[in-house]
């Protein structure tokens, strides 16, 4: 009489569990692509994909190696640790030919502009309305060379403001949060903005938006000094 051999129990295991195993497979899939799905979807995680891109964007362009570039990184970081203004004043007059120099040779790069946009809110040894006029060229420079760079818009609409042109600062802001609507920085710029113009319903309206937001990101404390600030903006608002 011929037995019929039995199967072996990992045929067995296989066999009689494999569905299952397909089955769980599947759903962890599907459960994936849920969740993806999801992230992709939320406006915090958009916002922080927007941020990363732009900042990837701006340290892309910086000039490595460059010898003009490197001296006004040198020259900055002198002046955050200078007291004295007059000092300060010699080591940005400094900074500025530096850049300059920089530009020279790459005309069209587009963090050097946005750099010596920078160098142009320190103090210096030109006339200041002329500074404020060259910091605004050299922003809007930056932001002709990458128009969708939030960093460089933003940069914008902060040196209107210090201009006192508020209503083109309060369209550059718009500017950005077309591409990013859920920035606290851009929101709580545009307050300044609208509080300058004196549209103040717009201000507490853009305030308590920075305040959302940046409360909402503030799981680790992270942005403890930028609730306060837009705080402080809001409560600056006149009634």
């Amino acid at each position: 009489m011929k037995i019929k051999k039995k199967a072996s129990s990992k045929y067995s295991f296989q066999k009689g569990f494999s569905p299952i195993i397909i089955v769980v497979i599947a759903f962890v899939v599907l459960l994936g692509g849920v969740f993806i799905y999801s992230v992709s979807k939320n406006p915090a995680v958009q916002k922080q994909v927007e941020l990363q891109k732009s900042l990837q964007n701006t340290s892309q362009d910086i000039p490595k190696g460059n010898a003009h570039w490197d001296k006004s990184q040198d020259l900055f970081s002198q002046m955050k640790k200078e007291t004295d203004t007059e000092k300060i004043k010699k080591l940005n007059d400094q900074a500025i030919q530096e850049l300059k120099a920089v530009l020279d040779e790459m005309p069209n790069n587009a963090r050097v502009w946005d750099e010596l946009g920078n160098a142009y809110t320190w103090v210096s040894s030109l006339d200041p309305k002329a500074q404020l006029d060259l910091g605004l060229a050299a922003y809007k420079k930056a932001e002709e060379l990458d128009s969708n760079n939030t960093v460089y818009i933003n940069a914008v609409g902060d040196q209107l403001i210090s201009m006192q042109r508020y209503d083109e600062a309060i369209l550059q802001f718009q500017k950005t949060l077309r591409l990013t609507p859920n920035s606290g920085y851009a929101n709580l710029s545009l307050c300044n903005a609208y509080k300058g113009a004196k549209v103040y319903d717009s201000a507490r309206e853009s305030c308590q938006k920075a305040i959302d937001i940046f409360t909402n990101e503030n799981k680790d404390g992270k942005y403890d000094s930028q609730v306060l600030e837009a705080k402080k903006a809001m409560a600056g608002i006149p009634k």
